[in-house]
């Protein structure tokens, strides 16, 4: 599957100088075509189930992550130690951020679209935006948006660029009501690579090291087998994961 080698339409032709097409729809029987672009496997939620499979996987680790957090007494706000020297003014002591995103508030909540029901709490702004999760804290009124995006490995910088210019409007109406937006759009190619935001994603909510690593594998790995799902059920016009 990396290497675009599976026997499909667009290979056969290639391979045999047949002429076949997508099972499916009748386009051109590429593996991105195959994996991504065919309309049919599209209406019928096929690229969404892959895409809640890999969310399902995350929001595992976001729920873990959050519970441990709210548990943990929040770290105290140090000051920098300023040396001056001799004739010199002392600059102004900054307060250290918070170690993770999560340790900046306690009583956090989470939501997870699985059911397409999700909506943005009215009070932080009136949109028909769906994320596919929300990290909430009323407390000090901060939100998490989370929005993931499973593309092909060749769209994921432009599948990102997207999604943070969708949400930009959200996070500034979020601003201007008192709350304060932060926007995650996280990528994992469909061919089990994840894109450096999810890597980011993870480390900004207390998620480091060897640890990290080996949930970022697993997260390729759902969109992998996912995937092999999606290519196995190509040559068929009914979904088998209904």
């Amino acid at each position: 599957m990396v290497y675009d080698l599976l026997p499909t339409p667009e290979n056969k032709n290639v391979w045999f100088g047949t002429e076949e097409v997508c099972k499916l729809c009748g386009g051109k029987g590429t593996l991105p075509h195959i994996l991504n672009g065919c309309s049919i496997a599209f209406s019928q939620g096929r690229y969404k189930w892959r895409h809640d499979q890999v969310l399902r996987e995350i929001a595992t680790y976001t729920e873990a992550r959050r519970k441990i957090s709210n548990k943990n007494p929040k770290p105290l706000k140090t000051k920098d130690i300023a040396f001056v020297k001799k004739g010199e003014t002392a600059k102004p002591q900054t307060e250290f951020e918070s170690r993770c995103y999560l340790d900046s508030a306690s009583d956090w909540r989470l939501i997870v679209d699985l059911d397409g029901r999700l909506k943005v709490p009215e009070e932080v702004a009136v949109t028909n935006l769906r994320p596919d999760m929300l990290l909430i804290y009323d407390g000090t009124k901060k939100m998490g948006i989370v929005e993931l995006t499973v593309p092909g490995e060749e769209r994921i910088e432009v599948s990102g660029e997207l999604k943070r210019t969708k949400y930009a409007g959200l996070q500034e109406e979020g601003r201007k009501n008192g709350w304060l937006v932060q926007i995650w759009a996280i990528e994992v190619g469909c061919r089990g690579f994840p894109a450096a935001s999810m890597a980011s994603f993870l480390k900004e909510i207390g998620i480091h090291g060897n640890e990290r690593r080996r949930k970022l594998k697993r997260i390729g790995e759902v969109a992998e087998n996912a995937s092999r799902s999606i290519w196995g059920w190509s040559h068929f016009k009914n979904w088998g994961n209904n």
